[in-house]
């Protein structure tokens, strides 16, 4: 793909679901000697740079707990889909911790596509002290009412950026015509038209192919995200 300028939108995941959402109800406690195993549903294959955070949050509980919590982490969404499906997974049951990012998080809460807005955030800084605001601690909280799921930390996965299959652009009036995949975000949506773009909303599991075969020709996304999925 043709590497292009840089747009400057911040965007983080939410992790147990770009941070980790965790499952409502109690996870349970532990028989005798056997650890409370806690599954971790992941989109990502291991061996990554996402991998290593992962697999320290991993290590981070089980020693923290005294070994009485272990982290069990399933690669490339095999415990049940990616994405906006592993919310699915973690409300129904199939996993406690899910990796999604905040926009895709937003087509099941609105509130999270503020997080898609372009200059939102003056750099990373500006970013976590808002996450140690009373506003984000409120947002937690409306999320675990509303969609059934806990919010448990955040990673920072970077600016984005727009790369294409077809040819590098430098401006927003090159982007006319062009189609892009959207993660269906309400916000990302209405810049890609602003631009003139076409966005079509694609699952993360399915962009690969979709820009393969043609059906977008790029996508607006951060660069440790192309490693992690060695795009």
């Amino acid at each position: 793909m043709a590497s292009v300028k840089s747009h400057r939108l911040h965007r983080f995941l939410i992790v147990g679901v770009n941070a980790l959402l965790l499952t409502a109800a109690s996870i349970g406690t532990a028989v005798a000697d056997s650890p409370i195993v806690v599954r971790m549903s992941v989109d990502n294959p291991p061996a990554t740079p996402r991998a290593t955070a992962e697999e320290y949050f991993a290590n981070l509980v089980e020693k923290m707990s005294n070994g009485r919590m272990k982290v069990q982490i399933f690669w490339s969404g095999s415990l049940g889909g990616v994405q906006r499906a592993a919310v699915d997974t973690v409300r129904a049951g199939g996993a406690e911790i899910a990796a999604i990012s905040t926009s895709n998080f937003s087509t099941i809460n609105k509130t999270w596509s503020l997080f898609d807005m372009p200059f939102l955030f003056d750099g990373p800084g500006a970013l976590y002290k808002y996450m140690d605001s009373a506003e984000f601690d409120g947002l937690k909280r409306d999320t675990a009412q509303k969609n059934g799921v806990r919010y448990v930390y955040t990673w920072y996965d970077n600016w984005r950026h727009l790369v294409t299959t077809q040819r590098a652009i430098y401006t927003p009036d090159q982007m006319k015509g062009v189609k892009l995949r959207t993660t269906g975000s309400p916000i990302e949506t209405a810049y890609d038209v602003a631009f003139g773009a076409k966005p079509t909303t694609v699952d993360w599991g399915e962009t690969y192919l979709a820009l393969k075969n043609g059906l977008v020709d790029g996508y607006f996304i951060g660069y440790t995200t192309i490693t992690n999925f060695k795009q």
